[in-house]
């Protein structure tokens, strides 16, 4: 047991000699180092030189991080800003220097290399990830530009989400190319391909996605565009976080254990575990990637990940609001063989690590299975029509009754304004073609359920409820029972 200052002991389980916690340590030091981090550790009652047992450090929040960091003083190592929005809709500026960049790098190299060919394929990139403030779309730029001194022959154009723009990368450059790598967000990624002309289509074409999960049906949707549905290692899934960068991605391996599982309810449970929630649906399967333990040391609670990565900013058991497990090489060829598939087991790498993300507990809601996420009803909110009646602020909630399942979206009103059916009949049409623009699996869900995605608008009064002043918003609320 470790007895804090700020509240009740609690159990701390020894971290052992899992890999990776030697450079989990070292960074721990280097950040003790820090007076901010320091006064940090004593607010909890811990020396840094007694420190044993790693998982008795205290872990961080993105609010800890900006009190212990200040940004006012960490600008003398920072070359580069990027900004993350996260769940509360305001932007968070995270610095980004040389040792971030390089670990961006290092990690693009590997990926590259084993997935793409990009080392013996002369290959355009197109990045359509946002370019701007936000992270992804200049975090992928850096590093790509990077590898050009690492023997990859590639060359790199940054449309970022301009459709048209990468569509006539894909048409009008990519003949002069061996190989094209399509890199961004899901949907903008399946857009292009769906708007793409076949001749386009007919091209060696790969894809790299994140910073949305996507199911074994997207894969297949975009492999059909490209003519390639045997061959699944061609659209490469990436995980991360704008606060501690790129964490890991889906090999070849990893790939077939995931289609293996989509439809064997034994291998799913015993490689992801029981899905979220309690609807009789199906849940969406876990992402599964592979990560190298001495570059982003992970740890999983039930209900969050703590991840110990060392950048321009050493973060230290940092929580992200992920839901996950982490096996060992050993461990997940263990469960394979287990479950009939030595053939799989045979492929995993033994010094790796595995990790299977199977969705967000802060900032998306649940419906039969689908994650549905605040960011689409955001902007449908905010649309100028609705301006003069509500403030743009709103709740998103499941609410289950038996087996069935329905989203209800609670919207806040400007003060003395009211509201009737008609609007909330414009603002239910607005969240529905916001998410049927912005999230794969929604559509799919709607094309399955059609109405009944629907969600059920209702007006809360300016400063009541879960609007209430004083307290930090949180536009997804807990499921409930009708």
């Amino acid at each position: 047991m470790t007895t804090t200052e700020n509240g009740p002991a609690r159990t701390v389980a020894s971290a052992g000699t899992r890999p990776g916690l030697d450079t989990a340590f070292a960074t721990f030091r280097r950040a003790s180092g820090a007076p901010g981090y320091a006064a940090f550790l004593a607010a909890y009652g811990v020396r840094a030189d007694a420190v044993t047992d790693f998982a008795a450090v205290p872990p961080m929040t993105k609010a800890d991080v900006a009190t212990t960091w200040p940004l006012s003083e960490s600008v003398d190592a920072t070359s580069m800003l990027v900004a993350s929005s996260g769940a509360s809709g305001t932007a968070t500026y995270w610095p980004r220097g040389p040792k971030s960049f390089a670990v961006a790098e290092q990690h693009f190299d590997a990926l590259f290399r084993s997935q793409f060919g990009t080392d013996r394929k002369q290959t355009l990139v197109i990045v359509c990830f946002a370019m701007g403030t936000w992270t992804g779309g200049t975090y992928a730029l850096l590093a790509l530009l990077g590898l050009r001194a690492r023997g990859h022959r590639i060359t790199v154009i940054t449309p970022g989400v301009d459709l048209p723009s990468a569509g006539d990368a894909l048409a009008t450059l990519g003949p002069f190319f061996d190989r094209i790598v399509l890199a961004g967000y899901p949907p903008y990624v399946r857009d292009l391909l769906d708007q793409a002309p076949e001749a386009a289509l007919r091209q060696d074409i790969r894809l790299l996605v994140g910073g949305e999960p996507t199911s074994e049906d997207y894969r297949d949707h975009v492999l059909e565009r490209l003519g390639r549905r045997d061959s699944p290692e061609r659209v490469v899934a990436v995980y991360g976080a704008s606060e501690i960068g790129f964490v890991g991605n889906e090999t070849a391996l990893t790939i077939a254990v995931r289609r293996a599982a989509r439809g064997n309810p034994e291998l799913s449970a015993a490689v992801f575990g029981a899905g979220p929630g309690k609807s009789e649906a199906p849940a969406p399967q876990p992402t599964l990637v592979e990560y190298d333990p001495r570059s982003c040391y992970i740890e999983v609670e039930p209900d969050h990940l703590l991840f110990t990565v060392d950048g321009t900013l050493p973060m230290v058991r940092y929580r992200v609001d992920d839901r996950g497990t982490a096996r060992s090489g050993d461990e997940l060829a263990a469960v394979l063989t287990a479950t009939g598939h030595a053939d799989l087991a045979a492929a995993v790498r033994r010094d790796a690590r595995y990790l299977a993300i199977s969705g967000r507990t802060d900032v998306a809601t649940i419906l039969y299975g689908a994650n549905i996420y605040p960011d689409p009803v955001q902007a449908a909110v905010d649309q100028p029509g609705f301006g003069a009646t509500v403030t743009g602020k709103f709740v998103l909630a499941t609410v289950r009754d038996g087996q069935h399942q329905r989203l209800r979206l609670q919207v806040e009103l400007r003060p003395g304004a009211t509201a009737d059916p008609v609007l909330a009949e414009r603002i239910s049409a607005a969240v529905v073609a916001a998410l049927s623009g912005a999230n794969s699996e929604y559509r799919v869900l709607r094309r399955e359920l059609g109405a009944v995605t629907d969600p059920d608008v209702e007006f809360a009064p300016y400063g009541s409820g879960a609007f209430t002043r004083g307290a930090k918003h949180r536009r997804v609320g807990p499921a409930t029972e009708a």
